[in-house]
């Protein structure tokens, strides 16, 4: 049993989340809809931004970023949003991806899932900050290093009742892969007011936390 898989079935750990077959069924922390909510919510952040740049590491985001970017480039392309991946190899790699969306036209990024960015993300804040960037996470982990906003599940821990029924002789191919059950929205308004930003109300309204 995972206790989490950002994309099990892509890496052929079960054959579909409701059926897993096989021996191997856990815990997912993400689903590939929440990019196009990613994109949603930073646009509503910054509504004159014309531009998003997707920041992550071809090696270690779920299938190399197309996990989440074509729920992004559904959202850009209702939205007349110009979707522009920034992808990152190394940490001296985040500055300078960064620095290519401070110049007009107005710009802000996302930043995927991604066991590298999380390692790195103090150097992905402070890039954000130094370049004033508006950028929304997946994990409150940035939250805590600066950022602006994040949005993910709330990562809570929910293998007992599976290995519950795993001893007692389920076969784990029969109990469905779970999804998250919560998640949540954080907003720094002082780390917005940094980057310029009045944050509106309609989105204040909908945060599980507000940070000053």
């Amino acid at each position: 049993m995972f206790a989490t898989a950002n994309d099990p079935v892509g890496n052929g750990f079960v054959e579909s989340l409701a059926h897993p077959r096989g021996n191997a069924t856990g815990f997912t922390n993400s689903s590939a809809e929440m990019g196009g909510k990613w994109l949603q919510l930073i646009r509503e952040a910054v509504p004159d931004v014309a531009r998003v740049g997707i920041l992550f590491n071809p090696a270690t985001t779920p299938r190399g970023g197309r996990f989440f970017l074509e729920s992004i480039e559904q959202e850009a392309a209702a939205s007349g949003v110009s979707v522009i991946p920034a992808p990152v190899n190394a940490p001296a790699e985040i500055d300078d991806a960064v620095k290519r969306f401070s110049e007009l036209p107005k710009a802000a990024m996302v930043a995927l899932v991604d066991s590298f960015l999380v390692v790195n993300r103090k150097a992905v804040v402070a890039a954000a900050a130094k370049y004033r960037v508006p950028t929304i996470y997946p994990f409150h982990y940035f939250m805590d290093a600066g950022g602006l906003m994040s949005y993910g599940p709330t990562l809570e821990v929910r293998s007992a009742d599976y290995v519950d029924l795993i001893l007692r002789g389920t076969k784990p191919g029969d109990l469905p892969v779970q999804s998250p059950r919560k998640y949540e929205l954080l907003i720094n308004r002082t780390v917005a007011r940094s980057f310029g930003l009045t944050i509106p109300f309609t989105l204040l309204a909908r945060a599980d936390e507000i940070r000053e």
